[in-house]
């Protein structure tokens, strides 16, 4: 209230919120674009980059700049990553425009698919880090190669423990195998 603060008239009263409440609003529109411009999808679910997008574009309707489908279109579809190229190539050669919310279903079920797609690649990456993780942690910090110890096949099934630091029959050169060698004794 500062600003009416000795304003004889309600015009000069009136003229005095309007210019400051411009300014504000231009600010903010400004702000707001910025921010629509900017806006990436980024780790986030469609849902919420979506609804981000559309409060940004609630914010312009409140400052009195409401953006058109046509304006509001290009800033949802550039925040996109490259997951969703095939998708905005679909929608950016259209002949008949998309409304907004057959975007957003496209959009979900094109998520949905990438999830999906995403769950199955990392499958056998999962599984085999569980199957390393059992293998390795019944070796008591040695390296366990299919549950065969490496040195008792290097050693002709002889074991090597406790032997100091060799890793070979003490008759035998270091990487030469005899044919006692070749038998693997688990």
């Amino acid at each position: 209230m500062a600003q009416v603060v000795g304003c004889s008239s309600a015009r000069v009263v009136w003229l005095s919120l309007e210019s400051t409440y411009s300014s504000i609003s231009q600010a903010r529109v400004i702000q707001t674009q910025l921010q629509l411009a900017s806006l990436k999808n980024g780790a986030n679910t469609i849902s919420t980059y979506f609804h981000k997008a559309k409060g940004l574009s609630d914010i312009m309707v409140v400052a009195g700049r409401p953006l058109s489908h046509e304006d509001f279109l290009p800033y949802l579809i550039a925040g996109l990553g490259p997951d969703y190229r095939g998708l905005v190539t679909f929608v950016t050669t259209r002949l008949v425009p998309i409304s907004l919310e057959e975007l957003l279903r496209h959009l979900l079920a094109h998520e949905a698919r990438l999830l999906h797609h995403y769950e199955i690649s990392t499958f056998p990456t999962k599984a085999s880090a569980k199957f390393t993780a059992k293998s390795s942690s019944g070796s008591h910090g040695r390296e366990n190669h299919g549950g065969c110890n490496f040195n008792q096949v290097r050693n002709g099934g002889r074991s090597n423990n406790n032997r100091g630091r060799g890793n070979y029959a003490s008759n035998t050169a270091p990487n030469s195998f005899s044919s006692i060698d070749q038998h693997v004794v688990c």
